[in-house]
């Protein structure tokens, strides 16, 4: 293993033995090692103090999706052999290596032997990389660009902040890879067993959603070029230990990293990955929301027949679009939401709507209800009942739009939509509008405001936007200007039945591991078990929706009607359907 005739060029390493390799390395070459021993794990490392060595572990276990430990060594040990079996010295086996001092990067070098006065009381982490996982794509007919351009990958900084733990802190960097937008479901799907190895991606497509507003200009690495038809697909990236690192403030030890290419262990890839399942609740599905620019998220196959069962409930004509599934996979990413509602709603529409509120707050999600002047007392008035009933908690707003003593036109809505501050802030992730068919524009003036609203959502491709509305209705804002929204959810009976039907799709989605872990990046934790309680009892339920609409009725008549025909109407109608909607999702 040990003989290196022959082998002068990078590409003359792509199936040698690790060992091999780790002594070319030793010897004195250096490159990138995307490419190098294909069919091995690869580890990014990390070298730290042993006084920093258990916070650092416990970053990596609240931001396993960068940071997946393969190996965490004994304080001084050189050696890794849960992963290593033949010769190996962590401290001359990598191409290169930063030092980092006082959290800035001070130099890179060849080895560590300048530090072998120190290094025994230093602890080593070595952690999956996706190099690994290349062969996996290439086997699965998935182009792999860096290697057929002989690079490394890109690397950029995203807008997602890792969970802190000590010292440690940092902005999540992911490596991208180009992949052809068809082959977007196969490339999740080859990577998704490699959980030591970053696992699956954890953003696909559209990159400003992630901060990243120029692909040519990397963080790390260098610019991968695209081919035509490819789309940016990120995957978690181990750079983020070295990341972290520049976090640790002055006074802190000396720490090191690997610096140019990555440890390259005896283990196999293939060894780490579990038994392949292809059951419903396992097997991911790649649902593309947007096509200019091209952005997609992703859940099981069991999870996407439960919504589409949901949209058959409340739509027995349903398009076969999938706008529920495609509307509650994108609201699940947003962190605001607004509300919009056209005029003063039957009491079954406010339900849906407040129903919809109640899982959106469950789920930790910033909520505004938009209302007109003409309907904003009798809004707020709602929303304060059902925080004394406490149905809804107080994070819910009831705000102006247009904002009092301004037009209603596209420019009051553009800058409606923008935060101050940042550059590319943004007030709402999300405009849902419900109940918008066959109202008078006149009357109230709702649909104008709507309008206004979605139209300025269509210029920022980081907005998107839901109609909830009855498929019965021939004059509602989607069927007059259908590049307005990009979702449509129909009911066959009042809207508040997409809002009910939205509120439960939202929470299948958060109880599917498969696209919790995408929508947090991969980092943080599963729900608990409070958590997935707190969901659950935000789901609708019969006689939940039957004393909200018992208070909306109370808060609209100031008292005057107690339990009049159209509430016995709502409570013998819909408890029915209600009752079907709870056995879909159980």
């Amino acid at each position: 293993m040990s003989n290196m005739s022959g082998l002068n060029r990078k590409e003359d390493f792509a199936n040698v033995h690790p060992e091999v390799a780790r002594k070319a390395f030793r010897a004195g070459k250096g490159f990138v090692t995307s490419g190098v021993c294909i069919g091995y794990l690869q580890a990014n490392i990390v070298i730290v103090h042993k006084s920093l060595a258990d916070d650092f572990a416990g970053f990596c276990a609240a931001n396993s999706g960068p940071l997946p430990m393969l190996y965490r060594s004994e304080v001084g040990q050189l050696t890794a052999p849960a992963i290593t079996q033949t010769d190996t010295d962590i401290s001359t086996d990598l191409p290169a290596y930063y030092v980092f001092e006082d959290g800035k990067i001070s130099g890179t070098i060849q080895d560590l032997n300048a530090y072998r006065d120190v290094i025994h009381d230093y602890v080593t982490f070595y952690q999956g990389c996706s190099f690994s996982f290349e062969g996996a794509l290439l086997a699965a007919g998935v182009p792999v660009r860096n290697i057929e351009q002989n690079s490394d990958t890109s690397a950029y900084r995203l807008n997602v902040t890792c969970h802190p733990v000590g010292p440690f802190s940092a902005q999540m960097i992911t490596s991208m890879r180009p992949i052809p937008r068809a082959q977007v479901q196969t490339a999740f799907r080859a990577t998704h067993p490699f959980t030591s190895a970053h696992g699956a991606p954890v953003h696909m497509g559209n990159p400003e959603l992630v901060g990243v507003y120029d692909l040519s200009k990397t963080d790390y690495l260098v610019p991968v070029k695209f081919h035509e038809g490819d789309v940016p697909v990120f995957w978690a990236c181990g750079i983020t230990g070295p990341e972290s690192l520049q976090s640790l403030r002055n006074p802190a030890p000396v720490a090191f990293s690997d610096a140019v290419g990555l440890y390259i262990s005896d283990t196999p890839v293939a060894s780490t990955i579990s038994s392949k399942d292809d059951s419903p609740a396992c097997l991911p599905i790649v649902v593309p929301l947007c096509d200019e620019p091209y952005w997609a998220s992703v859940t099981s196959e069991g999870m996407v027949l439960k919504i589409n069962k949901l949209e058959g409930l409340i739509a027995t004509n349903s398009s076969g679009n999938n706008d529920l599934l495609k509307s509650s996979l994108a609201v699940s990413h947003a962190s605001s939401v607004a509300i919009t509602t056209m005029s003063t709603m039957d009491d079954d529409t406010t339900s849906g709507v407040i129903a919809l509120t109640r899982m959106l707050r469950a789920l930790g999600k910033r909520v505004d209800l938009l209302a007109t002047q003409t309907l904003y007392n009798e809004q707020a008035k709602i929303v304060e009942g059902l925080v004394e009933k406490n149905i809804l908690d107080e994070g819910v707003s009831v705000a102006h739009f247009p904002p009092e003593g301004e037009d209603d036109t596209l420019e009051t809505a553009k800058n409606f939509l923008l935060q101050t501050g940042a550059k590319h802030s943004q007030r709402y992730d999300h405009l849902i509008a419900i109940d918008m068919a066959g109202k008078d524009v006149n009357q109230t003036g709702c649909l104008q405001s709507t309008e206004m609203l979605f139209r300025a959502a269509k210029d920022k491709s980081t907005v998107l936007t839901t109609v909830i509305s009855n498929v019965k209705e021939s004059t509602d804002l989607y069927s007059r200007e259908a590049s307005i929204c990009d979702f449509r959810i129909q009911t066959t009976g009042t809207a508040g039945w997409g809002g009910y039907a939205l509120a439960s799709a939202l929470y299948l989605l958060r109880v599917c591991p498969i696209h919790d872990r995408y929508r947090r990046r991969a980092i943080g934790f599963p729900p608990t078990e409070k958590d997935l309680q707190m969901f659950q009892t935000a789901l609708p339920d019969i006689e939940k929706e039957h004393q909200v609409s018992h208070i909306i009725k109370n808060i609209k008549t100031n008292g005057a009607s107690e339990r009049d025909a159209s509430s016995v109407s709502f409570w013998e109608i819909n408890k029915n359907k209600l009752k079907q909607l709870l056995n879909i999702i159980n």
